[in-house]
């Protein structure tokens, strides 16, 4: 269980990441 808490959380991190970056690249 904790390892796919670990993996989820580094996945939502990369997301947040690409997200925001995106947004830069837009804005």
């Amino acid at each position: 269980m904790s390892q796919i808490s670990a993996f989820s959380d580094q996945s939502l991190n990369k997301l947040c990441v690409l997200f925001a970056i995106l947004i830069r690249l837009i804005n």
